[in-house]
């Protein structure tokens, strides 16, 4: 086979699978095994998983690096193929490999935490908007039989309700067919963002959720940064690195600036403060670690910062969630039931 071939695997490995991978291999690692033998090992102990053990290992024995190896499996990143390709230069793979497992590790426990923010609130939604469905489909005709016998004046709020009931009843077939339609497309746009990378640049500038969003990704290349300067990597080369780990445009734009900045001779806190991206406080952090040397404490000190920042936001969310949507449920489900019953309280009082 030629240097030139490629795996035939389409797509990035999924990021736990990516966390497995990094994780076993450096415990292997770390017990003294050869790289070769460490991926032999990891395939007989995972031999149903999708992770390229064999592949990798193959490719090591026909010459290549494992940084190529890694390239023509197509199942890792540049940032990752990159890592590696210095922990082997500056013989620090074991040092590397140990900090992307850390790095995938924190980033699945940020993306546990957002989703965790965001189900209950979604669950609670529709739910409630199960119940107005299903009131308005079966609960208001039924009442609506009853009124059309009394021939009564009906209150106005009766009145809009059953015209509301009447238009769904009517429109059924239509309303369903949009709202297919409208599921098809917002499919098709969330499969073409995810496939851009640009999901998580469009959650950020969601309000609320955004903010929330743009701290857990901070924080997840502050840890990525820290790692990679504690391995001793070249600042610029650490700088395009976390570049390349954000998807977030406004984080991305930062660390590619600072990069500029300390190609003309300057600091990187010149770079980084000329933008908005990090507080105060951080960029003082910034700035006397870099005088000191001490960048990958500093970015680890800024990292757990703003982890904390967004599980708090996080928490916070939930809990203002709550209330709002069990007021906003209780009040639909009250003026439809209201509705319902005071033509029924009107002719209790006309027949007294």
């Amino acid at each position: 086979m030629s240097k030139t071939a490629k795996h035939k695997e389409s797509g990035l490995l999924p990021v736990k699978q990516r966390r497995d991978f990094f994780s076993n291999l450096y415990i292997l690692l770390n017990n003294g095994i050869e790289l070769f033998d460490a991926l032999q090992l990891a395939n007989e102990g995972n031999s149903k998983s999708k992770i390229p053990y064999r592949f990798l290992a193959q490719k090591l024995s026909e010459g290549f690096s494992f940084a190529n190896a890694l390239k023509l499996s197509g199942m890792y990143s540049t940032v990752e193929i990159n890592c590696i390709n210095i922990g082997e230069s500056t013989g620090m793979l074991k040092e590397i490999v140990l900090n992307l497992s850390e790095y995938y590790e924190q980033t699945i426990k940020l993306k546990n935490s957002v989703t965790q923010a965001l189900i209950y609130p979604s669950i609670v939604l529709l739910t409630a908007c199960a119940s107005v469905v299903f009131m308005v489909l079966f609960v208001v005709p039924m009442f609506e039989q009853i009124f059309s016998r009394s021939n009564m004046e009906l209150p106005i709020l009766t009145n809009y309700i059953l015209i509301i009931s009447r238009f769904v009843l009517d429109n059924i077939r239509t309303i369903l067919f949009v709202l297919v339609i409208l599921m098809i497309v917002l499919g098709f746009r969330w499969r073409k963002v995810k496939n851009e990378g640009t999901l998580l640049d469009g959650v950020s500038n969601i309000p609320i959720i955004g903010k929330i969003v743009f701290n857990f990704e901070l924080s997840k290349v502050c840890l990525f940064t820290s790692f990679l300067l504690k391995s001793d990597v070249a600042l610029q080369e650490v700088l395009s690195f976390a570049e390349e780990a954000s998807s977030i445009k406004q984080i991305k734009k930062v660390f590619g600036d600072s990069k500029k900045e300390i190609r003309k001779g300057n600091t990187l806190y010149t770079g980084i403060s000329k933008h908005s991206v990090f507080k105060p406080f951080e960029l003082s952090i910034i700035h006397s670690c870099e005088e000191t040397n001490e960048l990958s404490t500093g970015f680890l000190n800024i990292h757990r910062l703003y982890n904390e920042r967004a599980q708090k936001s996080s928490d916070n969310l939930k809990s203002m969630f709550e209330p709002i949507l069990i007021i906003f449920v209780g009040s639909l489900v009250a003026v439809i039931l209201i509705s319902m019953y005071l033509p029924i309280f009107k002719m209790g009082t006309a027949l007294g």
